[in-house]
Parts: C-alpha cells; structure tokens; sequence
C-alpha cells in the first residue's frame, strides 16, 4: 500500500472511530457537516436567501411582511448583523415552531397549491447567512413562543444527546428581540405584535451586502421584481419603507419606473397553454407567457446614447439582471435562464423580454 492510499485509508478510520465516539446512529445525515455544508449551498445573494422566509410569510396568510436591517454596535458602523422578518400570518403553534426549524419539517410537504413544498427554505435561508437563528411564533389569542439554533453551539456539541442524536431545542415562551420590539412599536399598526411570526438571523457572516443602506436599496429593487405579481396579496417593507412592485417587461402602469421618462415597453402577444391530464384530459393548470419589446435606448437618460456609465438610467441594472427567460412560479420569479437550447442571452437581448409563469399544479 502507497503512501497516499494508506494515509487516506488511516483517515477514513480516525473518522469512523470520533463519530463511533459521539455515539452516531447512522442517521441520514451526519449532522455538523450536514450544516457547514448547507451553508454554502444555492443562493445567489441575501435577496433569494430571504425570498424563502417572504415567500412562508405569504404562506401563511400575512398581509404585512417586514423585512428589518439591524446593526447591533459590533463590527464595523452601519454594517448588517441581524436581519428579522416579521409576519401578522396565521402563526405557529409551539410544536410547529420547532418542526420548522428542521430541514424538511413542514405541514405544506410536496404541496401543488402553494410556493413551498419541501420544508428546506426556513433553516438553509437562515444559516446561509448567519451562524444563529431564532424563530418566534404566536397564533391569534395565544402566548409567543421561541426556538433557537446556534450552528456554534451544535460544533460544541451542546445539541448532541447521549445517543449521539443532534437535536433541536425544545420551544419556550419568548421575549422578541430589543430592536424587533422596538421596531415594531414605531411601524406596527396598534405597536404591538398580536399574531404571526418573526424570524431573527443573527451572527451574520455571509451577507452579499454588507452596509445597511447597501443591503435596503438592493432588497427594495429585489423584492419589487420577485413579488410583483403577488403584490395584491400583501406588502412588504424593508426598514419601513414599502416595497414598490417591478414589472420586469416594464408593462405595468403604476409599477416602479414604468414610466421613469417618455419612453414606454410594448407588449407582445401573450400565450396561454393549458395543461391537460393525459388521461382524463382535464386541465390541471395553465402556463402563461408574457412578451415585451423596448427600444435600444429605454435605459438610457440620453436617448442619443447607449445605456452605459452615467447615462445609464434606473431600469437598466433591472434590464441587466433579468436578461433571460424570467420563470414564475404562481407569479413569484424564481429563475432567470440565461442559456436554453435556443441560445444565449447576450447584452442587446436585455431589451426583450419574456416571461414564463406557471401554476403550482
């Protein structure tokens, strides 16, 4: 035996032999890799980590969701290192509370009505960002309950029981945070949380923004665009400032720069398909695709030039960002595809848009 083969061989070993150690059942997952892991796995940026938490809070029946940016006086000045989402949804019941902390923990499990399905979105979103997360919760009439998870305390093995099981903390009542209650009392209607849920991610370390008002501007344009079609249903603000909803193709009067100058998109003919069982032949659902056309010069502030550097207008860096085939799902964006069989989206692509949504079914 080599050298290397018996090196890794001896390593193999002293791994076995620590779990073996720390009592480990051979469960699914081991557990503090799992999470080191997770870590690091699918979000683009903190906007699609927190589009997860929104997108349980519209799940739940709120019609206010806030998304609050927190500097707790470490670290450098005015950077981000707690975020909270707080809901007036319908809440949870204390059992629930730490069923969701779990990865796959969800009553909504491989829904066909709704956004989520899997029960991954609460826990990956939160230790995406932040190495501790907190989850109170309080249905209409009942006490306010609690349940954390500090990723630093299960390396210590302070979640770790004698079978060598990693588990969640049994739920408490709770006390929200300072600057929720806080923040809740200047921008809440009544000041007081009645129902609902929050959300608190602390121990920030892998925001994509770290200045505050880096973070509020860049969530403010991400949300618009992501909820923009489910903005009926309810609002949301960031650091109390309402969200204005985009229309991506720039076809919606009302919507934010739809009408930033003269200029204007135009909207192609939209196609419907229906879904059909194939053996009932009954429609299940519908896919509906949108198309807008602009001109080479709609992000421009000059409309003698190209929309570059400071002639660049304020529709542009959403023309860059979406510059692809934009899926929906029940009228959330979840993808931008950049590259299909038919090609590749290139820059002048930016002025054509097309948008692809479908039902949950």
């Amino acid at each position: 035996m080599n050298t290397k083969i018996a090196s890794a061989v001896r390593r193999q070993l002293d791994y076995v032999k620590k779990l073996e150690r720390s009592n480990f059942k051979y469960g699914l997952t081991v557990g503090t890799a799992f999470v080191r892991g997770i870590r690091d796995i699918g979000y683009k940026s903190t906007g699609t980590a927190i589009d997860e938490l929104v997108d349980n809070s519209w799940e739940s029946g709120a019609s206010n969701v806030h998304v609050v940016l927190n500097h707790d006086g470490t670290g450098r000045k005015n950077n981000v290192t707690q975020i909270a989402v707080i809901d007036d949804g319908c809440g949870m019941v204390p059992e629930m509370i730490r069923v969701a902390m779990l990865w796959g923990g969800t009553d909504r499990e491989n829904s066909r009505s709704g956004i989520g399905r899997f029960g991954y979105g609460l826990p990956s979103a939160c230790v995406s960002q932040g190495k501790r997360f907190e989850v109170y919760s309080a249905v209409e009439g009942g006490a306010l309950n609690m349940c954390e998870l500090d990723l630093e305390d299960i390396e210590q093995g302070k979640y770790t029981t004698g079978e060598g099981e990693i588990v969640i903390p049994k739920c408490r009542p709770g006390r929200l945070p300072r600057f929720v209650q806080d923040y809740i009392r200047e921008n809440v209607a009544g000041g007081e949380f009645h129902k609902g849920t929050v959300v608190v991610i602390d121990k920030i370390d892998k925001s994509t923004w770290k200045n505050l008002n880096a973070m509020q501007n860049a969530l403010m344009e991400h949300f618009g665009v992501v909820y923009h079609k489910l903005r009926g249903s309810f609002d949301i603000f960031v650091n109390s400032r309402r969200v204005e909803p985009i229309d991506p193709l720039f076809l919606t009067a009302g919507y934010r720069w739809y009408d930033l100058d003269a200029d204007r998109a135009k909207a192609l003919d939209p196609l419907r398909i229906e879904v059909k069982n194939p053996e009932t032949k009954e429609v299940i659902g519908r896919i509906n695709v949108r198309y807008s056309y602009m001109s080479m010069r709609f992000g421009s502030i000059d409309k003698t030039k190209k929309a570059q550097g400071k002639n660049a207008n304020e529709r542009f860096a959403i023309l860059r960002e979406y510059n692809g085939f934009i899926i929906s799902r029940m009228g959330r964006v979840i993808e931008v595809v950049r590259h299909s069989p038919l090609g590749t989206f290139v820059n002048n692509d930016a002025y054509i848009k097309v948008e692809v949504d479908f039902d949950a079914s």
